[in-house]
This record gives C-alpha cells, sequence and structure tokens, in this order.
C-alpha cells in the first residue's frame, strides 16, 4: 500500500442530481467498503458546517493496514466559487494541521521523513475546467505561508 494519509475530496458524491464521485468509502460509522483487494472500513466522522472529516482504515488482504483522515469540503458549489473564504482557508488550515500531527507522529516512531507525505486532492469527474478552480486553490493556499500580524 502506498503511504497516502490524507485525501482532500472538494466535491459532493451527487450534485444537482447528478454523481460527481464514485462513492469509495461508507457514510457510515464502523461500516466497510470492498473495491477491488482493498477493504475500506469508516471508523469515525465528524461533521463540520462546511466540511465533513472521516477515518478510513484500509486493508489489502495482508496484515497491512492504513489509516488515512478523508476531509470533503461540503462548501463548495458545483460550477462556481465558495460565498465565504473563510471556511475554505479554516479547511486548508484544518487539513495542514492534521498532515503536521501525522508528520510529527511518524518521526516519534522512528520514522526519518524529511518532509510529510503528500495529500490526494481531488474533485468530480466531469472535466478539467470544472475542477481545476477548487483543485488549483486548494494547491496555491496550502503553499502560502500564512503570518499573523500584530499591530
Amino acid at each position: 500500500m502506498e503511504q497516502v494519509q490524507i485525501i482532500v475530496m472538494l466535491t459532493q458524491k451527487k450534485e444537482n442530481g447528478k454523481e460527481k464521485c464514485y462513492p469509495y468509502w461508507s457514510d457510515v460509522e464502523q461500516t466497510s467498503f470492498r473495491l477491488g483487494k482493498f477493504q475500506i472500513t469508516t471508523t469515525n466522522i465528524e461533521k463540520f458546517p462546511h466540511y465533513v472529516k472521516s477515518t478510513l482504515v484500509l486493508t489489502d488482504g495482508t496484515e497491512a493496514t492504513q489509516t488515512v483522515i478523508h476531509f470533503n469540503f461540503t462548501a463548495w458549489p458545483d460550477h462556481d466559487v465558495p460565498k465565504n473564504t473563510s471556511e475554505f482557508v479554516s479547511f486548508v488550515l484544518e487539513v495542514r494541521q492534521c498532515q503536521r500531527e501525522f508528520h510529527e507522529n511518524s518521526l516519534q516512531n522512528g520514522h526519518k521523513l524529511s518532509q510529510p507525505r503528500p495529500i490526494v486532492v481531488h474533485c468530480n469527474w466531469e472535466g478539467l475546467s470544472a475542477i481545476a478552480w477548487s483543485t488549483s486553490a486548494f494547491r496555491s493556499l496550502t503553499r502560502i505561508k500564512l503570518f499573523q500580524f500584530r499591530p
């Protein structure tokens, strides 16, 4: 298994009655979903006003398991932009904090990682023009150093 620890989804499974993303995880805690050789179990779901954070445990038929945090930003409208940018910025900060925690835990457990593992970011499958804005915005914000200015 690859060592991805965070998946960011910037779309809904369905929008305007149209399927936008294959449901590769369960929306119900303690239930599993099989996808090829992988079993994906949703162990925890936390709902926030503009996103859902789910903990998924993946197994591949061997002894190996992988915990993945799945972030689903729910306030990005189809073919539009969010009305409230502060919601998106706070979402990005939450994802970055989770990535930092994973990295710190890896270092404490003796792994010698020079930098955090990559984040998988995906949108819908309707074509690049429909998805480029949300993915580009997320990627750009994760690259920006956010400073606190004190008066």
